[in-house]
C-alpha cells in the first residue's frame, strides 16, 4: 500500500487497485490510509461491476494473483480484449507441489502462453521461476516490493554492544522454519553467553518453540505480534535478522532489517535474499533451515568483533541505499511503459517485441579494461534479466566476471591468442563455429575491440552488431550499428553511449559494482608498482624508496611481485595470488599509489583515494569514477605525452631526446608530498 502511495503521487500514471479484502487472516495488519483511487471488493458486493469496468478499461491491467475468482477471471477477460496486461507474481512453487503445481498454473493461467504480456517477477528469483514455468521466450521484469526503509534507517540504534540479540520477525509456522531457528538458537546459546533471541510474532508453532527454548528461556523475549509503525523500535534493538524461511517470494524482512543495519541471516528460498545479501559481506545466507546451519551463523554472529559487526552494519545499509519508493515507482511507471509500448509492436509483428534473446559481447582485454567495461554488463543483466548473455573475456579478467556477474556464461580467451588468430584460419574457424551455435540475437563490441572480434561478430549469424566506429579496424564499416567517439570522451563514456544507443540501460553510467569481492579493511597506503606494459611503470627502485619513506609515518602495504628488493621491513608485504586478494587489498586502503593500470580501475571504481602516475597513457584512460579522490601526476606540457593511443598502444617510448620523460620527471621527494598531501585530504 505505501508502494501504490508513492506510484500516486508521482503523478505519472493514473493508479486504479482493487484489493481482494481489507484484511487477510495470516496478516492482521491495521489499516493503512490509502492515497490512492481504490476499490475493496469483500463485503462490497455492489462494487465487482466497478472493479471489472476498471479491468477492462485501463490502459494496462496488471494482474497480480489467480486463485481468488475474481482475480483469475480478471486476468481471462483482460486477455480476451486484446488488450495491454502484465502478471506480477511472486516466485512460484509456495505450496511445493512440483510437476503438479506447474500443471496447475499452466491450466489456469494459460492466457499467458497465448499472449504476449510480459511477466513482472517480484525479484530475480521470481524471474528464473517463471522462465522454468514459461520458457525464456516471454518478456520478464524483475520488479519486487518496495516499502518505505527510511523509518527503519532513521530509528536510533538501541541494541546493547556486550550483547548479540537476534531477531526473527514473521509468522511462526512450518514454512518460515522456525522450529529450526530454535533448535539451532537452543546449541548456539548454550556455548555463546552474549546471545538473545527477539521474536515478533505468532503463529501455530509458538509453543513447540517455547518447549524447545526452556533451557535458555531468560534470553528469550516474545513480544508477539506488533504493528508495522512499532517495527522499526525493534529492529532497532537487535544486532541481527534470522529468517530461516523455506519459502518467500520475497520477504519484506529482509531490506527492512538491512535498512536497520542489520546483518540478515537467511536461506536461499527468500527472494529478497538472492537480490540483496551478499554471504559474508552484509549477512549470511544458508543453504537451508536445518538447525545445524542456522546454528553455525548464529555462532559466527556471537564470536564477531565488534568491528566486524560495525563493518557488517555498514554493509547492510549501503546494500539497500538504492531500495527505495523511489526507485521503485520509477521501475514500475517504466515497466507499465514498456508493456504498452511492446504490446503495441507486437499486434504487428505477431510475435514478442521484447522476447529473451541471446547477447554476446566482446571484450577480450586487460584486466583494467574489463573493470571499465563492468557496468555495461552488470546494466545489461539487470535490465534484461531473461536475456542469455555470453561475454567473450581474457583469462585475467575473468574472475571479474565470475564474482560480479554471476549471471553471465562466460568465453574465456588468452588475449595474445585471441588477437592474432587471424593467422590462423582454422582456429578462427572453430571459434566462429562456437559462436554460431549460440544462436547470438546481438553482438555488442567495446570501443577498443580489433579485427578478430568484429570478424566474428560478423560470422556469428547475429542480426545487429553494435560497436564503435573505428575506421582503423577493417570490416568495421560492416557493423550494423556504429557509434563515434565524441572529442576527448572517456572509454568509459564512449561504452557507454555504444551500448545505450541500442538497449534500454539509464543515461547516467554507474560505477562498477564490486562488492561482492570484499573488503580487507587495513586503512593502509597500498602501493602496486606494476602495470601491463613496462613502459607505463614508474621505476621499481623509487618506488621502493616511496614505501620505505612513507613506512616511517604510516602503515604500508606492499603487493608484491617479485621487485621488492631493498623494501623495508616496516613494509608490510602482500600477496595478492587472485583477482579477489587484490580487489580485497585496494577496497580496505587509505590511499592506492600505482601506474595507470588494471588495480588503478579497481580503486577508481571502488572509490579508494589514489596517487597516479600516469606515464604515457591517452586521459581517456584516466580514472572514470570518484576523479576528486585522484592526484594524477602527468605534465601537461610534455609534448610527447600522452603517446599511448587507447586503440593501438605503441608498446615503446617514443621519445628519443629523453626517454620516458613522462614518468622519469617524477622525482620520489615529489611524489611522496603528493601522496602525503592526498592523505591530509582523505
Amino acid at each position: 500500500m505505501e508502494f501504490f502511495n508513492e506510484i500516486a503521487a508521482g503523478g505519472e500514471v493514473q493508479l486504479r487497485v482493487i484489493y481482494l479484502r481489507r484484511q487477510h487472516s495470516l496478516h492482521p495488519w491495521g489499516r493503512v490510509e490509502l492515497r490512492h483511487e481504490h476499490v475493496v471488493l469483500e463485503g462490497h458486493s455492489e462494487m465487482i461491476g466497478q472493479a471489472f469496468r476498471w479491468v477492462l478499461g485501463a490502459d494496462l491491467t496488471v494482474c497480480n494473483y489467480y486463485t481468488h475468482w475474481f482475480a483469475l477471471a480478471a486476468l481471462h477477460l483482460r486477455h480476451l480484449s486484446s488488450r495491454p496486461w502484465v502478471f506480477w507474481g511472486e516466485r512460484p512453487g509456495f505450496l511445493r507441489l512440483g510437476w503438479l503445481g506447474r500443471l496447475s498454473r499452466r491450466l489456469l493461467l494459460y492466457p499467458i502462453a497465448r499472449s504476449v504480456a510480459p511477466i513482472w517477477a517480484i525479484g530475480r528469483a521470481g524471474v528464473v521461476g517463471y522462465m522454468n514455468d514459461w520458457g525464456v521466450d516471454k518478456d520478464y521484469v524483475n520488479l519486487p516490493y518496495f516499502s518505505d526503509l527510511s523509518r527503519f534507517r532513521n530509528q536510533p540504534r538501541a541494541a546493547r554492544a556486550e550483547e548479540r540479540v537476534v531477531l526473527y520477525s514473521g509468522q511462526l509456522n512450518s514454512r518460515k522454519g522456525v522450529l529450526g531457528l530454535a533448535e539451532g538458537f537452543l546449541v548456539a546459546a548454550l556455548v555463546h553467553s552474549n546471545l538473545r533471541l527477539m521474536i515478533l510474532g505468532s503463529g501455530p508453532l509458538e509453543q513447540q518453540m517455547r518447549e524447545i527454548l526452556k533451557p535458555v528461556a531468560d534470553r528469550v523475549f516474545w513480544e508477539g505480534f506488533r504493528e508495522w509503525p512499532e517495527l522499526p523500535a525493534y529492529y532497532a534493538r537487535a544486532h541481527a535478522l534470522c529468517l530461516p524461511t523455506r519459502h518467500d517470494g520475497w520477504a519484506m524482512v529482509v531490506p527492512e532489517a538491512l535498512a536497520a543495519g542489520l546483518p540478515v541471516i537467511t536461506t536461499m528460498d527468500a527472494g529478497a535474499a538472492l537480490e540483496l545479501v551478499t554471504h559474508d559481506v552484509n549477512g549470511w545466507v544458508l543453504p537451508n533451515s536445518s538447525p545445524q546451519a542456522i546454528e553455525q551463523a548464529i555462532t559466527r554472529l556471537a564470536e564477531l568483533p565488534a568491528e566486524g559487526l560495525a563493518r557488517f552494519s555498514a554493509a547492510a545499509r549501503e546494500s539497500v541505499e538504492g531500495h527505495t519508493l523511489d526507485e521503485g515507482s520509477s521501475r514500475f511507471v517504466t515497466a507499465a511503459r514498456e508493456a504498452v509500448a511492446a504490446y503495441s509492436v507486437s499486434l504487428v509483428s505477431q510475435a514478442p517485441a521484447n522476447a529473451a534473446k541471446t547477447l554476446i559481447v566482446f571484450r577480450v582485454n586487460q584486466l583494467g579494461d574489463n573493470v571499465v567495461y563492468l557496468p555495461i554488463v552488470q546494466s545489461l543483466v539487470a535490465a534484461y534479466p531473461g536475456w542469455r548473455i555470453v561475454v567473450l573475456t581474457s583469462t585475467t579478467a575473468a574472475r571479474l566476471y565470475q564474482v560480479c556477474c554471476p549471471q553471465v556464461e562466460l568465453r574465456v580467451y588468452e588475449g595474445p591468442k585471441f588477437t592474432g588468430a587471424w593467422r590462423k584460419p582454422w582456429v578462427l574457424a572453430k571459434m566462429a563455429a562456437d559462436l554460431r551455435a549460440l544462436r547470438p540475437d546481438v553482438c555488442l563490441l567495446g570501443d577498443d575491440q580489433g579485427t578478430v572480434s568484429h570478424m566474428l561478430a560478423l560470422m556469428s549469424g547475429a542480426k545487429l552488431c553494435v560497436g564503435a566506429d573505428s575506421p582503423h579496424v577493417r570490416l568495421n564499416y560492416q557493423l550494423h550499428h556504429r557509434e563515434a567517439r565524441k572529442g576527448n570522451e572517456s572509454v568509459a563514456a564512449h561504452n557507454w553511449r555504444i551500448a545505450r544507443s541500442q538497449f534500454a540501460l539509464p543515461e547516467k553510467k554507474p560505477a562498477p559494482d564490486l562488492r561482492a569481492f570484499g573488503c580487507d579493511a587495513s586503512g593502509a597506503i597500498v602501493i602496486h608498482a606494476g602495470a601491463s606494459r613496462e613502459y607505463q611503470r614508474w621505476p621499481p627502485h623509487q618506488y621502493i624508496e616511496l614505501a620505505n619513506r612513507l613506512a616511517e609515518t604510516h602503515p604500508v602495504r606492499w603487493i608484491s611481485q617479485g621487485e621488492d628488493s631493498g623494501l623495508s621491513d616496516a613494509v608490510t608485504r602482500v600477496k595478492t595470488t587472485s583477482l579477489d586478494d587484490l580487489v580485497r587489498v585496494i577496497a580496505g586502503a587509505k590511499l592506492f599509489v600505482g601506474n595507470n593500470s588494471g588495480p588503478m580501475h579497481i580503486a577508481s571504481a571502488l572509490g579508494t583515494p589514489g596517487v597516479i602516475l600516469i606515464g604515457p597513457s591517452s586521459p581517456r584512460w584516466d580514472p572514470s569514477w570518484h576523479r576528486e579522490r585522484f592526484t594524477l601526476l602527468r605534465e601537461p606540457l610534455l609534448t610527447c605525452q600522452p603517446c599511448d593511443s587507447p586503440i593501438a598502444p605503441v608498446n615503446r617510448c617514443l621519445n628519443t631526446l629523453a626517454p620516458m620523460a613522462c614518468l622519469n620527471r617524477w622525482s620520489v621527494d615529489r611524489v611522496l608530498m603528493e601522496v602525503l598531501r592526498r592523505c591530509e585530504n582523505s
